[in-house]
């Protein structure tokens, strides 16, 4: 499933057309949005829209540029928010800017612990904003119990493998089909696809094709595009295994069914069994029941007729080969 996973749609980009633009965006095949709140104001702001769409999830948390204006009530506030919504599925933006400075970097330091510890209260994940700043986010997350996701991701190879290290997923956005973007192509190309999530930080960053206009969810396309093209997979691959990272983090509601017959790239593969004699240290049976954004977690090793009634109603011609695996 299509998640944009980093939106802000209640700024004020979207005050004449919001309905419609996530009407657009549901028409390509969204399903969830995350509405990241910046200040204080956007926090209820994001509320309000999780409460009026169902598609709309909120996060709560304030920009680092903001961090100056954070007080104990303002703190406390969005803390109570958090444990009173239930669509409230992570604490963020939170994190470091020391490019811009809007905050100094003592206030932004302070904040940041302050979030990080909420989040492990309330057993939210966080969305972690990160600019000029990568040693000293280092330096305050690594020694903590967190789950969550670095936004936008613009640092090097050695940030990137610390962070995946310590179990984070990254985001990418449409930046990354700017011509200039190397850096940021190579990096997609360095991200385990099942540790990669897709936002498109609307209005800001349209991707290449919109430069110059305001960028929205529906944009999202794009970047399934480039990444396809960059990871070696099919769009439909993107799609699902995002989708299913976006979930998992989130704990956005999804249908979780074992599956036998089903495609990667331009090959069907055939769940046929999950007996294996072996028990290698390296089966990734047992670290996950998915491979590639499907559930193989069989209970128990499908039938003929089974096999056969999975693939009825595939266009079968469109798959170059059929691989007959299992599980394990």
């Amino acid at each position: 499933m299509l998640i944009d996973t980093h939106c802000h749609l209640d700024f004020l980009d979207f005050d004449k057309d919001r309905k419609e633009v996530i009407e657009r965006a549901k028409k390509l095949g969204i399903k969830y949005f995350i509405n990241i709140s910046s200040d204080y104001p956007s926090n209820l702001k994001s509320l309000e829209l999780a409460n009026k769409y169902s598609e709309i999830y909120a996060s709560l948390g304030i920009h680092p540029h903001y961090a100056k204006d954070v007080d104990e009530n303002i703190f406390e506030r969005i803390r109570e928010l958090a444990k009173e919504n239930k669509k409230v599925v992570a604490i963020g933006e939170i994190g470091l800017d020391f490019y811009k400075n809007f905050s100094s970097k003592e206030i932004q330091l302070e904040i940041f612990i302050q979030f990080l510890e909420l989040s492990n209260e309330l057993n939210l994940p966080v969305i972690i904003h990160c600019r000029n700043a990568y040693k000293e986010c280092l330096e305050v997350i690594k020694d903590r119990s967190l789950k969550g996701v670095f936004h936008c991701f613009s640092g090097d190879k050695d940030f990137l493998r610390e962070v995946l290290d310590l179990g984070f997923y990254v985001s990418f956005t449409c930046n990354i089909t700017y011509p200039n973007a190397f850096n940021l192509r190579e990096l997609v190309k360095e991200t385990p696809i099942e540790r990669i999530l897709l936002e498109t930080d609307s209005p800001y960053l349209s991707p290449q094709e919109k430069r110059g206009m305001r960028n929205e969810p529906e944009n999202l396309v794009y970047l399934v595009e480039e990444m396809a093209d960059l990871k070696g997979l099919s769009r439909e691959d993107i799609v699902r295994i995002t989708g299913l990272n976006a979930c998992k983090l989130f704990g956005l509601p999804f249908e979780d069914k074992p599956e036998i017959a089903y495609p990667i790239r331009n090959s069907l593969y055939l769940n046929i069994t999950n007996r294996c004699t072996n028990s290698c240290s390296f089966c990734v049976r047992f670290f996950t029941d998915y491979v590639k954004g499907h559930n193989l977690r069989l209970k128990e090793d499908p039938s003929y007729e089974e096999i056969i009634k999975e693939i009825e109603g595939m266009d079968l011609k469109k798959f170059k080969e059929v691989v007959f695996c299992g599980y394990g």
